[in-house]
């Protein structure tokens, strides 16, 4: 049978939702743009004014890792809608710490599959870049609200395999390769060497491929989008902004059937219009 309707937003940096008739799950679903200088220093408060507007509903949250720009107002719409989130144990602590109720809470692990109607989710590994101030490491003992952005902190990462109306998605979130499932929508960082790639799109065989965190986290939303830094390379001299040109021009080379696709932010898009365009 065919595929439903099911439609995909791009919130910006990781975050996406899915939804079907009136379901809704959530990935990584940051809204708030907290300025650069509050990095190290300050609280920042989420921005549930926006968050209410882009998220009124929502069943589910599935959060990759712990970090502020994946998970900070992931609590506030879990208060407000009921939904449920879903991830590691920082993750999971973070969100009771912040008045999210138990029985809205799951731990989650590789491996694992979940049933919430109509969504049917496997957990799949991840892994994160290591970098300096946000590295892996415990909660606060002492955790004071709003938290710092530096409080946000991340423990494991996990990918999310969603299957929904006929469709599979894979939102995977890795530096390395394992065995990957076949997927009709594939979603991923675009900061990573040809050769991932190039495996990565040999396992999963997409119709359609989206990047994500490739943007600017600090930049709000009502405005233009605008690449982040790439990550640092041995051969590069000095710092450069991600390309979604050079992307789409390594996938175009190694997977000329894929078609690419970097979403306009919030905007609603039919899978099945994109994946037969």
């Amino acid at each position: 049978t065919e595929p439903e309707s099911v439609t995909l937003r791009w919130l910006g940096v990781s975050g996406l939702t899915l939804q079907h008739r009136d379901a809704v799950l959530a990935l990584d679903p940051f809204v708030t743009r907290p300025p650069l200088q509050r990095l190290f220093a300050g609280r920042v408060e989420p921005d549930e004014a926006l968050a209410t507007r882009l998220l009124p509903h929502c069943q589910a949250i599935l959060i990759t890792h712990a970090h502020f720009d994946h998970f900070m107002d992931a609590p506030g719409i879990a208060r407000r809608t009921g939904a449920l989130i879903c991830g590691t144990p920082n993750t999971c602590a973070l969100a009771l710490a912040l008045g999210v109720p138990q029985h809205q809470v799951r731990v989650v692990a590789s491996g694992e599959r979940l049933a919430l109607p109509p969504f049917e989710i496997e957990v799949w590994p991840g892994d994160h870049p290591w970098i300096p101030g946000f590295a892996p490491g415990p909660l606060p003992v002492r955790l004071a609200t709003p938290p710092r952005l530096r409080d946000y902190r991340m423990d494991g990462c996990l990918s999310y395999f969603v299957h929904l109306a006929g469709w599979r998605v894979l939102a995977y979130h890795a530096q390395r390769v394992v065995a990957l499932p076949r997927a009709d929508v594939l979603c991923l960082s675009m900061a990573q060497p040809a050769a991932f790639y190039e495996q990565v799109l040999q396992q999963v065989r997409p119709r359609l491929v989206i990047p994500l965190h490739w943007d600017d986290m600090f930049r709000p939303l009502d405005k233009p989008m605008r690449p982040f830094w790439a990550p640092p390379h041995r051969n590069a001299l000095l710092l450069r902004r991600l390309s979604l040109g050079d992307f789409e021009t390594l996938l175009a080379g190694l997977a000329p059937q894929v078609r690419v696709l970097a979403p306009q932010p919030l905007q609603e898009y039919d899978l099945s219009a994109l994946c037969t365009a």
